[in-house]
C-alpha cells in the first residue's frame, strides 16, 4: 500500500444521525474512521443500530494534506464530534501525512421524485 493512500480495512462504524437518537451501521475505513474528533465507534452487534437508509450520506468534514496531493472526506459520527463541531481549520496528521480540515457539509438523504408517465 502507497503511503498516503488510507487504505486500511472497511469495518462497521455506529454513526448517529441529526436528530441524536437514530443510530446507523457505516462500513467505513479503518485508518480514516478512528482518526482523533471523528466520534465514531466500533459496532459489535449493539441492538438498536440499523443500516443506514438508501441515499443517504453522513455528515462529512473535507481534509486536505499541506502540499495539496492528498484529498479525503471525514465521516463524523455526531453532530458534537471535534473535527465537525469546530468553524476553523483543524490541523491534523492522517497516516503520517499532515494536513488540515477544509470544509464541512451535513447528512443528506435524498428521494427520486415520481414523475407521470409519458401519455
Amino acid at each position: 500500500m502507497g503511503v498516503g493512500q488510507f487504505l486500511g480495512p472497511r469495518l462497521a462504524y455506529i454513526y448517529t444521525a441529526d436528530d441524536g437518537t437514530t443510530e446507523y451501521v457505516l462500513q467505513l475505513d479503518s485508518t480514516l474512521a478512528t482518526i482523533p474528533g471523528a466520534a465514531l465507534t466500533n459496532y459489535t452487534g449493539q441492538p438498536g443500530v440499523s443500516p443506514a437508509p438508501r441515499r443517504f450520506e453522513p455528515r462529512i468534514v473535507y481534509w486536505e494534506s499541506n502540499d495539496g496531493v492528498y484529498r479525503k472526506r471525514l465521516v463524523c459520527g455526531t453532530t458534537t464530534a471535534t473535527l465537525y463541531a469546530t468553524n476553523v481549520s483543524t490541523s491534523l496528521t492522517i497516516d503520517g501525512i499532515a494536513g488540515k480540515t477544509t470544509g464541512r457539509v451535513g447528512e443528506k438523504l435524498t428521494f427520486l421524485k415520481a414523475q407521470a408517465a409519458p401519455s
